[in-house]
């Protein structure tokens, strides 16, 4: 499980709220700004962890309630989910946020100190969120990892920002929307953007989900999406167009047989192994 491990200790927050959403046929889970909405296995979740319970001791009191292990994993999804929305916190530490370990993820370290190491690009969208955000506006910024761009927009005017983000990050941002005083302008919407809904339209979408692939993180289906259902019919965007540049490039015969199947290579590797392939 992403962030967790085996004797990781979870409890409920404090200020949780539990609903059956029969029109949904789900279980809604929910505090502040925060909601998250399981599958009807959701249903055995609430008292697991009244009191503070390891992962494997819930795994194993699902193992015993769940009928059948479809039913047993889609729990166990919504144990994550609850875990990565900040509702289920590690009681050693009171759900503090803490930042992954693991150097690719989007939840690590890794890869955001990278981001904020990167002056020109990170800067960049800072000056362009200062030109095109004007008092008043709402704002969308999808993918907000650490907030750096969603508490730049509430700084440039924005009434009300609302900052996307699926992964484990999430909970350092809003800590840093709280650190900065702006959580009663930004709020943290747990989840993909595909998959989240927001109460109103906006004016201006942010996004930095431009990968060193330009396209490898989904960035023209997803602001497909958020144009369609997020934004105001006159929204500015924030990258409003992005060029993408290829070059040809020539790969000598003796590299690219390297590694590619070629009748040729096939009747080596039998010659040698005595395997057809």
């Amino acid at each position: 499980m992403p962030g967790l491990i085996q004797d990781t200790r979870l409890r409920w927050i404090d200020d949780l709220r539990i609903r059956l959403d029969s029109a949904r046929n789900s279980v809604e889970f929910s505090a502040g700004n925060r909601t998250v909405r399981t599958s009807p296995s959701g249903a055995a979740l609430p008292d697991l962890f009244r009191k503070p319970a390891t992962i494997t001791a819930a795994a194993a009191e699902l193992n015993r309630r769940m009928a059948g292990k479809e039913a047993w994993m889609e729990a166990m999804s919504g144990i994550v989910k609850l875990y990565r929305a900040g509702l289920l916190v590690d009681d050693a530490d009171g759900g503090a946020p803490r930042i992954s370990n693991r150097p690719r993820s989007w939840d690590g370290g890794g890869a955001h100190i990278a981001l904020l190491n990167d002056r020109r690009r990170t800067g960049g969208f800072l000056s362009a969120i200062r030109e095109v955000v004007r008092p008043g506006d709402v704002v969308v910024d999808l993918g907000t990892g650490t907030g750096v761009l969603a508490i730049a927009a509430a700084q440039a005017g924005a009434a009300r920002v609302y900052a996307v983000e699926a992964t484990g990050i999430g909970k350092l941002a809003e800590a840093n929307f709280r650190a900065n005083g702006l959580q009663d302008r930004v709020t943290l919407v747990p989840g993909w953007s595909m998959d989240v809904d927001l109460p109103e339209r906006a004016d201006v979408l942010v996004g930095e989900i431009i990968g060193n692939d330009p396209f490898d993180e989904r960035v023209i289906q997803i602001t497909a999406d958020a144009r369609a259902r997020f934004l105001k019919p006159d929204a500015r965007m924030v990258p409003r167009r992005v060029n993408v540049f290829a070059l040809p490039v020539a790969v000598p015969d003796r590299l690219s047989r390297r590694y590619l199947f070629t009748p040729e290579v096939l009747e080596a590797w039998r010659s040698w192994y005595g395997i057809d392939f």
